[in-house]
């Protein structure tokens, strides 16, 4: 999955409205609107951000040994 795809997976699941989740991160209240209707994308430390107010956690993992890593938001 692209990051913009996973971006909006993340949004759209958590059942929030866009305005709200802008608001939490002090964004103006179009700003998650924005990024999920234009060919952006945001840093990976707004992406946790994001994620995190929507109740997900961004990670990464390493493909041998499986292992995890939460990116926190800052």
């Amino acid at each position: 999955m692209n990051v913009k795809t996973c971006f909006n997976v993340i949004v759209t699941t958590s059942g929030l409205p866009k305005v709200k989740i802008s608001e939490s991160l002090g964004k103006r209240r179009n700003y998650v609107n924005t990024i999920m209707t234009k060919a952006t994308v945001p840093q990976t430390d707004t992406f946790a951000k994001i994620a995190d107010s929507c109740g997900w956690d961004l990670l990464a993992r390493n493909r041998t040994t499986g292992e995890e890593i939460v990116i926190d938001p800052e």
